[in-house]
């Protein structure tokens, strides 16, 4: 059986999107501050990464058999001053798999809240998923969470990102146009990369906790009102099938229930006489 479940992971994305719409949008180094908890994670991502040339593609997440590790080391050997930043545990594959070159840096697991600030210092996300079994189905959350951070963002045609997001998210369907279009972001001018970011911001605000919730209401709403619909044309149905009309049939009824309640009464005296002569 064919079918998506991208209506389910929207709320998802529309969670995880909310933590990332106040990312600075200067590079951990260039932010001053002292004091607070947004200071020190900064502060924590420039000691990462900060020794790291620009440009920075970056990737946070899960390293697992879903990435396309050949198409990572592909982008690292497309150019030398390209910077490759992973974010994540290596999971289910071996470390020895991993592709190594001097410009693709191992950040290892890092904490969810540190890693707005790690995106902030990039100039691409990477979304290098392999097509196979075990990303047919999957819908990225990471794809708002770096389209909150505003940045711009390159992925092979995973459904579900190119369905909802192919008109913002560059859709790369092999390693020579996924490296080429690393590279038309990393040259977009100052004017398209402010018409990004607008067209971004617009799309991670229609998937806020609000929109989301608005949107489970009126399903919810829909859902109630059709059964409430179909249980009226039902029991229309059947009064109509039985020749009675709904409203002699409940005139017949409160009738029947006042005679039962009359005999109730007249009968509770004569119960007690017998108790009391028994006794």
């Amino acid at each position: 059986m064919n079918f998506r479940r991208t209506s389910v992971f929207i709320l998802v994305l529309a969670a995880s999107a909310g933590a990332f719409f106040l990312v600075p949008s200067k590079a951990p180094s260039q932010t001053t501050g002292a004091g607070d908890d947004l200071s020190a994670d900064m502060a924590r991502a420039d000691g990462l990464q900060g020794a790291i040339a620009a440009p920075r593609l970056g990737f946070f997440g899960v390293i697992d058999e879903r990435l396309d590790l050949d198409l990572v080391a592909s982008v690292a050997d497309a150019d030398p001053g390209w910077q490759i930043v992973m974010v994540g545990p290596v999971v289910k594959i071996d470390d020895a798999a991993l592709p190594r070159r001097a410009n693709i840096h191992y950040l290892g697991q890092q904490p969810y809240a540190l890693l707005p600030q790690l995106v902030a210092g990039w100039s691409v996300c990477l979304m290098p998923f392999a097509l196979n079994e075990s990303t047919e189905f999957i819908s990225p959350t990471k794809t708002l969470e770096y389209m909150a951070a505003g940045k711009p963002v390159v992925s092979t045609p995973i459904h579900d990102v190119k369905a909802m997001f192919g008109d913002i998210v560059a859709i790369a369907a092999d390693a020579d146009r996924f490296i080429a279009a690393c590279r038309e972001a990393l040259l977009e001018s100052p004017a398209q990369k402010a018409e990004r970011e607008e067209r971004m911001a617009e799309r991670v605000r229609k998937h806020s906790w609000d929109a989301a919730a608005e949107k489970i209401r009126r399903s919810i709403d829909l859902i109630l009102e059709r059964q409430r619909a179909s249980s009226a044309t039902a029991a229309t149905n059947a009064t109509t099938a039985s020749g009675v009309s709904p409203v002699r049939d409940a005139a017949a009824g409160a009738t029947l229930a006042a005679q039962s309640a009359r005999q109730r009464a007249s009968e509770e005296p004569t119960a007690l006489r017998k108790v009391a002569s028994a006794g």
